[in-house]
């Protein structure tokens, strides 16, 4: 069973935001981190453990979203459909449209995170043009809209 988490960081209070400032500057510098339970029990974390730490703490330290996907080598359509916000139909009609790569596993179609990731991001710059192209068009004509310079993600 695959799991997706997506960490908010609207929902991280001022006391956790410093204390992964803290972390964050304490991952960077440490040779070697240990965790230690309350009772007083301690694990010595692998590098490449430390490592997806530092990735994690490091996008919350700085007030960044970050979404975590555990599981199969493949999405089914409803889990695709969950990351991307949108009903599974929609995400048949992609596949089906070759606009989303799918694979067939006996009856059931599997769409890799990755292919779904490209086409998520491909799909928000394209809404973003489109987004920009209106907005452009919408000022030209006088209707009060100002283009205003935003990063993009």
């Amino acid at each position: 069973m695959a799991k997706a988490i997506k960490y908010d960081p609207s929902a991280t209070s001022s006391s956790e935001s410093e204390m992964l400032r803290q972390l964050d500057a304490l991952l960077r510098t440490a040779e070697g981190v240990a965790v230690t339970a309350a009772h007083g029990r301690s694990v010595l974390l692998t590098d490449s453990f430390k490592q997806l730490l530092c990735i994690f703490v490091d996008a919350a330290a700085h007030n960044e979203s970050l979404l975590i996907y555990s599981g199969p080598q493949g999405l089914s359509e409803q889990e695709a459909a969950d990351l991307l916000n949108v009903s599974r139909p929609y995400v048949v009609k992609l596949i089906e449209n070759g606009q989303l790569p799918a694979r067939k596993v006996g009856p059931r179609r599997r769409v890799r995170f990755e292919d779904l990731m490209s086409f998520k991001h491909a799909d928000d710059a394209r809404r973003r043009g489109v987004a920009r192209q209106l907005t452009a068009e919408a000022e030209e004509m006088g209707l009060g809209y100002v283009i205003s310079p935003r990063k993009e993600t």
